[in-house]
């Protein structure tokens, strides 16, 4: 190939085929979107420039990104855009506040369906937040879950690792209800 002087032209330096360890996750109280990662080992003879690049999923475009210098033998993390063969749904099934009485109480019940209309089986990391308290006048009564999650933080934060199947549908209901004492309070519009 021969360039004129001054002229700018693109060309590919390489093609890599590189195994990947492929991760999904979605958070449903941010977005309905499932992320996929990768992370790899630069397994090839010669370093990866940066610049751009176009990254496929058994054969399909998956997204354009582009790419750090890695090194031969150097590992390297990439975020491969969405997978749009899983559909996430966060749904409130009640949502109720009781204001009567000492102490407030709210009900709260959602449940999220992830439905893989994949042809193939996948797995996928799914995280979600829940209530927590540090006070003591706010209780977190009947935390409940249908499937129970993998990993429950302190910080509220539960992570489910899940293995969806070809046309599978999964729904996990999330219930908790918060208590919270009411404080007396003294409010006057004048003095004396």
């Amino acid at each position: 190939m021969s360039v004129a002087t001054g002229a700018s032209k693109k060309f590919i330096v390489g093609i890599f085929k590189l195994d990947a360890e492929v991760t999904n996750y979605t958070v449903p109280r941010v977005t309905r979107e499932v992320f996929i990662r990768a992370k790899v080992k630069n397994t090839s003879e010669y370093p990866m420039l940066r610049g751009p690049a176009r990254c496929y999923i058994e054969g399909a475009l998956s997204c354009r990104t582009f790419l750090e210098r890695i090194s031969v033998g150097a590992d390297a993390k990439f975020a491969l855009g969405t997978e749009k063969r899983v559909k996430v749904e966060r749904k409130t099934i009640k949502d109720q506040l009781d204001d009567r009485g000492r102490t407030m109480r709210r009900e709260v019940h959602y449940r999220i369906v992830l439905t893989n209309n994949a042809t193939s089986s996948m797995e996928l990391t799914l995280k979600d937040l829940v209530p927590v308290s540090q006070e003591d006048d706010v209780k977190i009564k009947k935390l409940d879950f249908s499937v129970k999650p993998d990993e429950h933080n302190d910080q509220g934060i539960v992570t489910w690792n899940l293995k969806l199947k070809p046309g599978s549908k999964i729904e996990i209901d999330v219930s908790c209800c918060i208590g919270i004492r009411r404080k007396r309070f003294l409010y006057t519009d004048k003095l004396g």
